[in-house]
């Protein structure tokens, strides 16, 4: 027998050993070590109120709110495009940019309006593109 058929064999015989014996082991896995601020390690027991911090009640109800409203940011969805000529106007020396290169077609994104917006749709090179922030 070659040395990687004996390897393989091996690796097989010890996969089903461990999996023999995986079951017996669950328990010994299942306690979890949470650190906690304040010193004292896991051993330490734990009074009534940081007891109470370790695990949620399961009778607390949570509230979900709701700040904006589905579509609440619009996406910018025909991006006009200016000079850099023009653009050093209203832009800022230090003003961050995401910048794209598609087949030639160069664009570069604003990241303050893209903060307002968070989406832009465009075609850059002939190619349909999402800008995210």
């Amino acid at each position: 027998m070659s040395i990687l058929v004996k390897i393989g064999i091996f690796l097989v015989v010890l996969l089903l050993i461990f999996s023999l014996i995986a079951p017996l082991l669950g328990p010994f896995f299942q306690r979890q070590v949470i650190p906690r601020f304040g010193g004292g390690g896991p051993e330490v027991p734990l009074n009534g109120a940081a007891a109470q911090m370790r695990e949620p009640a399961a009778s607390q109800d949570y509230e979900i709110i709701t700040l904006l409203g589905f579509d609440a940011i619009p996406a910018i969805l025909a991006p006009e495009f200016v000079a850099p000529s023009e653009a050093r106007q209203w832009m800022s020396p230090d003003e961050q940019v995401i910048g794209l290169s598609v087949n030639g077609d160069r664009r570069a994104y604003s990241v303050p309006t893209l903060s307002r917006h968070e989406i832009v749709n465009d075609t850059v090179g002939g190619e349909p593109v999402a800008i995210t922030w």
